[in-house]
C-alpha cells in the first residue's frame, strides 16, 4: 500500500509549485461591446520586469501571466487595427490580481493611471494577509519579520514563537523568499528580517492550501527587495531611548530601562541592465539595558546588558536568457549577549554571555515555457549556532563544600542558608548552571516546481504540482557548571545538586520528503474551486552506543511515518454573489500533519544527554549519584499514528469602498492522535516512552471581522472572538 501511494504521487508530482514568492495577474481582453476579443497581444512591464514580459490571450479572450515579483505594473493589451489599452495593476505575494481590459476600433489609447492592491482575492479560500513595504515603514511596531506577526488577527503578538489560531507555537511555518528558515526542533524564527530588506510580507491563517505544507498554525513567508535598473538606496538610523517608554509597574522586583537603536543601509541597481542585478542589505540594531535593579539589588548596582547584532544580505538576479531567470541570495546575522538571565530574584554572577550565529544561502533557476507555465529549481541551506558561557566559572563538580553552596553551582537560598549575597530565601546566587551549553542546527532542502494557467476541458485551471526533499538536524555539547543546580532541604538536611556529566555531543538528523499536486478550476464567472493533495514521509534518527564497548555513538533510526499516514487533503470553494460588488463566499476544509517539528530527533532518542542528581549530607559527603530516570534513553511504542489536525473554515469577504476590505470568517480545529512521554508507573518515574494519549484532543473555534484598509488616521481594525 505505501509503496502505491509513493508511485501514485511521484507520477502526478513531476515538479512542485513554490510557496508564493510570486503573484499572478489574469483576466479578459473584451471588445467594445463586451464579447471577449481574441489574438490580442498582452504586456506586462515594471522595474522588477524591466524586459517585459508578453503573451497571446487565447480564443476566448482570457490571460494569466505568472511569476510576477509583487510590485507596480503596466499591463498593456494591443491589436492591429483595434488601438491598444493601458492599466496599472499591482501584485501582491501569492495573490491573482483580476484585470479585465476592453479594445475599441477607435485606434485610441487608454491609460488608467491609480495602481491600486487588490482588496479581495475572489478565488482564493485562505485567510492571509499581506503587508508591503511601504506599508512597513509607516507603522508603530517593530520594522521586522517578527514586528508584524502583532497585525494578524489570532495571533499572540510575542514577536518570537507566536502561537496562532490555537494551534502551538511548534506548528508554524517562516519563510524566507519562499524558503524554510523555521528551527527544526523550536518552530522558531532566527533571521529577524530588517524592514529595509523587506518588499511584502504574507501571512497564512487558515484554509492554507497543499501548496504551503501542513503547518497547523501559520505560515509567513517573508519576500526580500531586488535589485532593479534603476541605481536606489536606503539609509535609516532609529533610536528609541528608554525616556520614551513608560515606567514599568507591577511588582515582579526587576526593573530596567533598556535604549534601542539601530543603523541600517540598503543599495540595489544592475551590474548588467536588463541582465544582472543587485541588492545588498546591512543593518546594525543594538539593544542597552541600564538602570538594573531586582530584590537584590533594590538600589541599583546590576551589570547592563548589551545585545549588539551584524546582519548582511546580498541577492543577485539574472535573465541570462529570454526564457531563463537565476537567483542567489545569502545572508548571516551575528547577535551576541551579555549579562543575560538575571531575573527578579537572582544575583548577577549567576548571568551568562551568549552568541547566536545564522547563514542561509539559497540558489534558483526558473525556465519560463511560456508567460502561463514554468517550471523551477530551488536549493537552500540554513545553519544556526548557539553558545552560552557562564560570567562566574565554577570548575567541574569541584569538592562540595558545604559551607559555600554558592561556589558549588547555581544555589537556591533558603533562610538558614543565606549566601552568595542573598537577603532572602528563594533567590540564585553562585554561577549559570552551565558552563557549556552549544546547540547548533542545519537545515537543508531542494524543491522542483511546476506551474501551469492552462484551459482543459472548457475551463480555466491553475494547476501547481510539486516535490520537496530535505534534511535537518541538532547538534547539542553540554555540561554543567560546578554541579550544575544545588537544592537544601533543612527538613532532611540534604543538598542534592542536578548536573550534566562530561558526555559525547548529541546528533539528531532528520529526513523529509514532501509530494503534493493542487489545482484551481475557475467554474465559472462566480465560482472558483481549488482541491490539493499533500503526502509527507519523515524519519527521525537519534544515537545509540556502538556495540564496540569504546563509547563511539552510531546513527540509528527512531521513527518513521510513511506517505500511507500523512495523507493530507484540501478542498475548498469560493462563490460570487455580486460580480459589480466583487465579493465572495467562502469555505474550506483541510488536514494538516503536526510533523514539521523534528524534536523527536533528541527527545526520543535512545541515547541522549541525560542528568544525574547527586545528595549530599550537611558536611558535604556524597550519598547518592544517580542519573535521572526522566532525561534517560526513551521508546517509541510500535504503531504509532503521526499527530493531525483537521480544520474547518467558512468566511464571507468584501470590498468597502475603493480603499478597504471587510472580512468575517469562522473556524474550528480539531487536534487528534496526540502522542507525549509517558511514564512506566505513570506516577512520573522512568523509563519513558512515547505513547498515543487515548481520548486526548484539543479543540480551537473562533470568529473574526476584520476591517483593513488605508485610513487617513488608521490602518486596520479587527475583532476576534474565540
Amino acid at each position: 500500500m505505501r509503496s502505491f501511494v509513493l508511485a501514485a504521487a511521484l507520477c502526478c508530482a513531476v515538479l512542485p509549485a513554490f510557496a508564493g514568492e510570486f503573484g499572478s495577474v489574469s483576466g479578459t481582453v473584451y471588445a467594445s461591446d463586451g464579447t471577449p476579443f481574441s489574438g490580442a497581444f498582452l504586456t506586462i512591464s515594471g522595474n522588477s520586469i524591466p524586459a517585459g514580459r508578453s503573451m497571446e490571450v487565447d480564443s476566448k479572450g482570457r490571460f494569466s501571466l505568472l511569476r510576477i515579483v509583487p510590485g507596480e505594473y503596466t499591463l498593456a493589451a494591443e491589436l492591429p487595427g483595434f488601438g491598444s489599452t493601458k492599466r496599472s495593476v499591482v501584485v501582491s505575494i501569492d495573490r491573482d490580481t483580476q484585470v479585465d481590459l476592453t479594445l475599441t476600433s477607435t485606434l485610441t489609447e487608454s491609460i488608467v493611471v491609480a495602481a491600486r492592491e487588490p482588496l479581495v482575492d475572489a478565488k482564493s479560500t485562505e485567510i492571509s494577509s499581506n503587508f508591503k513595504s511601504d506599508f512597513i515603514e509607516e507603522i508603530p511596531v517593530a520594522r521586522t519579520y517578527k514586528g508584524l506577526f502583532e497585525l494578524a488577527p489570532g495571533v499572540g503578538a510575542n514577536n518570537r514563537r507566536a502561537p496562532n489560531a490555537g494551534a502551538s507555537r511548534l506548528d508554524n511555518t517562516f519563510l524566507l523568499d519562499g524558503v524554510n528558515v523555521t528551527n527544526p526542533h523550536y518552530g522558531d524564527i532566527v533571521p529577524n528580517v530588517s524592514g529595509l530588506d523587506i518588499a511584502e510580507v504574507n501571512i497564512k491563517r487558515g484554509a492554507i492550501s497543499a501548496e504551503f505544507g501542513r503547518s497547523g498554525g501559520m505560515v509567513v513567508n517573508a519576500i526580500t527587495k531586488s535589485g532593479t535598473n534603476e541605481l536606489a538606496g536606503t539609509a535609516r538610523y532609529d533610536h528609541q531611548p528608554s525616556a520614551f517608554v513608560s515606567d514599568p509597574t507591577g511588582s515582579s522586583g526587576l526593573l530596567e530601562r533598556t535604549d534601542r537603536s539601530e543603523a541600517g543601509v540598503s543599495l540595489g541597481g544592475a551590474f548588467v541592465r536588463d541582465r544582472l542585478w543587485f541588492f545588498g542589505v546591512a543593518s546594525f540594531p543594538t539593544a542597552t539595558t541600564t538602570d538594573r535593579s531586582n530584590n537584590l539589588f533594590p538600589e541599583g548596582g546590576l551589570p547592563d546588558a548589551e545585545v549588539d547584532t551584524d546582519e548582511y544580505g546580498l541577492k543577485l538576479t539574472a535573465a541570462p536568457a529570454g526564457r531563463h531567470f537565476l537567483a542567489l541570495s545569502a545572508r548571516s546575522r551575528t547577535t551576541s549577549y551579555s549579562n543575560q538571565s538575571i531575573g527578579a530574584s537572582a544575583h548577577p554572577s549567576i548571568a551568562s554571555d551568549d552568541a547566536t550565529d545564522y547563514v542561509i544561502a539559497t540558489l534558483g533557476w526558473t525556465w519560463m515555457f511560456s508567460a502561463d507555465s514554468f517550471a523551477e529549481l530551488k536549493i537552500n541551506s540554513n545553519r544556526e549556532e548557539n553558545s552560552t558561557r557562564p560570567v562566574t566559572r565554577l570548575g567541574y563538580r569541584p569538592a562540595f563544600d558545604a559551607s559555600h553552596p554558592e561556589l558549588m553551582g547555581q544555589f537556591t537560598t533558603t533562610q538558614d542558608r543565606l549566601v552568595g549575597g542573598a537577603t532572602a530565601a528563594g533567590q540564585l546566587v553562585g554561577g549559570n548552571a552551565l558552563a557549556v551549553n552549544n546547540q547548533d542546527f542545519m537545515r537543508d532542502e531542494l524543491k522542483l516546481a511546476f506551474q501551469a494557467s492552462k484551459e482543459w476541458m472548457g475551463m480555466p485551471h491553475d494547476f501547481r504540482t510539486g516535490i520537496t526533499y530535505g534534511t535537518d538536524g541538532e547538534d547539542l555539547e553540554r555540561r554543567s557548571n560546578g554541579w550544575g543546580t544545588v537544592t537544601w532541604n533543612p527538613s532532611s538536611a540534604l543538598f542534592t545538586a542536578s548536573y550534566v556529566s562530561e558526555q559525547p555531543p548529541h546528533r539528531g538528523r532528520g529526513e523529509s520528503w514532501g509530494v503534493f499536486v493542487q489545482d484551481q478550476v475557475t467554474l465559472s464567472a462566480r465560482a472558483t474551486l481549488t482541491a490539493g493533495l499533500l503526502l509527507n514521509r519523515d524519519t527521525y534518527y537519534g544515537e545509540r552506543y556502538s556495540s564496540c564497548a569504546c563509547g563511539r555513538k552510531e546513527e540509528v533510526e527512531i521513527l518513521t511515518f510513511n506517505f500511507d499516514q500523512q495523507i493530507q487533503p484540501r478542498i475548498g470553494i469560493a462563490f460570487v454573489p455580486a460580480p459589480s460588488v466583487a465579493d465572495k463566499f467562502y469555505a474550506n476544509y483541510g488536514r494538516y500533519m503536526n510533523t514539521e517539528n523534528k524534536s523527536l530527533e533528541r527527545a526520543a532518542s535512545p541515547t541522549r544527554i541525560f542528568t544525574t542528581r547527586a545528595t549530599f549530607d550537611a558536611t558535604g559527603a556524597l550519598l547518592s549519584d544517580v542519573p535521572s530516570s526522566s532525561t534517560q534513553s526513551k521508546t517509541v511504542d510500535h504503531g504509532l499514528d503521526p499527530q493531525y489536525t483537521d480544520e474547518y473554515v467558512i468566511g464571507y469577504s468584501r470590498p468597502v469602498g475603493a480603499r478597504a476590505s471587510l472580512d468575517i470568517w469562522a473556524i474550528r480545529r480539531d487536534v487528534d492522535d496526540i502522542f507525549d512521554d509517558v511514564s512506566a508507573d505513570g506516577l512520573g518515574n522512568g523509563p519513558f516512552h512515547v505513547a498515543q494519549l487515548p481520548g486526548a484532543y484539543r479543540r480551537y473555534e473562533a470568529v473574526t471581522v476584520e476591517l483593513n484598509g488605508r485610513f487617513d488616521h488608521w490602518r486596520a481594525l479587527a475583532l476576534t472572538a474565540s
